[in-house]
């Protein structure tokens, strides 16, 4: 029974992980909401995933740690919170909720390895080589903005972040202690990889791809502690990046970080620094209850709706929830998700992902905060043998 819910909680992350793709897809043939149809669908499917892990507790008699159980009362205490306020959008509560789902029914997983077939790998491989050759083919269907490519997806950054992530997923069974072994197919996927985020126009991405590279090409980073200490420096890096823009580009011609753009009119950096300006500034005028404990959820989105007349997000969600929830929850949230990226080279590399998502106000997104709990609690094996994958009978080749 354990076992077979260790492998259920791998099959529900990347059935929950490709419905997103699929509604996406959907949404440019019929009118609705993909993220908030990602978001229900995602709930749903963690209801289902927390009542097998009820059902696993009260037969099995697994351990709980305290941990995961401090950090699912925690993340139900600010669901609470959040409801309390008068001004809140559904999309974070339908988060911390699942958060809170996702750490509480992580911890019955800690003991055994989940096997994974290397023919994720390949899958991967077709679906990076199907969508090059869907860029090539220049139908106006997988394209926005003109030229920026996007796959099936409504967004460049929504499609560029998903690519990492599943290039992520490709390293299910890379051995980071053999990093010689399966070299090949990882460079394969890598140039696939940063050609599609290219074509996206994705900036903050395209530099991801560079990070993962690296990454990759060292062998990783091999101690836990530094790995936690490079999260909370890019975070802070994050946080402060349209600042140091705005400072950068004081010395240094915009053309130079401004390559999609006609004549090096950089528009898109340029509004962001000034949504950060209007954020930032009313937050330091903050009363001190403000200040630790927010304004509420979303308010920061109001602020911009009120002094601009237009609904959009700050894109700065490390800014965002210092305004929303106020620093005692901003830093317990993002030291906790730091702590638990860092457990694995597979978990701090979605985690990293994740924190330069709040660029693209993907800090509620549900497949990423799932990914990092999965990849730093699950241990995965893997195996060449599909049968042996989904019996878990297969003896373990690599571990991340």
């Amino acid at each position: 029974m354990i076992s077979s819910y260790r492998r259920f909680f791998w099959f529900h992350w990347f059935f929950c992980f490709s419905s997103i793709y699929v509604f996406h897809s959907f949404s440019k043939i019929f009118s609705f909401d993909p993220f908030l149809a990602e978001r229900l669908f995602s709930l749903a499917l963690v209801g289902v995933v927390f009542f097998i892990f009820l059902w696993t507790v009260l037969v099995n008699s697994v351990f709980v740690s305290k941990s995961i159980l401090m950090l699912f009362v925690y993340l139900f205490v600010m669901v609470f919170y959040s409801l309390s306020i008068n001004k809140f959008g559904l999309g974070p509560i339908f988060f911390l909720a699942y958060a809170g789902l996702i750490a509480i029914t992580i911890s019955t997983v800690q003991t055994e390895k989940v096997f994974v077939s290397n023919s994720v790998s390949y899958f991967c491989f077709l679906f990076f080589v199907f969508h090059l050759f869907a860029f090539l083919s220049g139908l106006e269907v997988f394209f926005q903005q003109g030229d920026r490519f996007v796959g099936l997806f409504s967004s460049p950054t929504t499609f560029a972040t998903w690519v990492l992530t599943l290039f992520v997923v490709s390293l299910i069974s890379y051995d980071f202690d053999k990093p010689g072994k399966g070299k090949v197919l990882v460079a394969f996927n890598f140039v696939l990889v940063f050609l599609l985020v290219f074509f996206s126009g994705t900036r903050t991405n395209l530099f991801l791809v560079l990070f993962l590279g690296l990454y990759l090409l060292i062998g990783g980073l091999s101690s836990r502690g530094l790995r936690f200490f490079s999260l909370i420096m890019m975070v802070a890096l994050v946080l402060l990046i349209y600042p140091a823009y705005s400072i950068f580009t004081l010395y240094v011609s915009g053309d130079y970080v401004a390559y999609r753009f006609e004549g090096g009119e950089d528009t898109s950096l340029g509004l962001r620094v000034a949504l950060f300006n209007a954020v930032f500034y009313d937050l330091l005028d903050s009363d001190i209850l403000s200040l630790l404990f927010g304004h509420g959820v979303e308010s920061s989105r109001y602020l911009i709706e009120r002094q601009w007349g237009i609904d959009i997000l700050p894109h700065n969600d490390a800014l965002r929830i210092f305004y929303d929830f106020g620093v005692i929850f901003s830093f317990c949230f993002l030291g906790l998700i730091s702590l638990v990226s860092a457990r694995t080279h597979l978990s701090f590399l979605v985690g990293v992902i994740y924190v330069f998502s709040f660029i693209h106000n993907m800090i509620y997104s549900h497949y990423l905060i799932s990914a990092i709990f999965l990849f730093a609690y699950v241990k995965f094996g893997s195996s060449s043998n599909l049968k042996y994958a989904f019996q878990g009978g297969a003896k373990s080749v690599s571990e991340n």
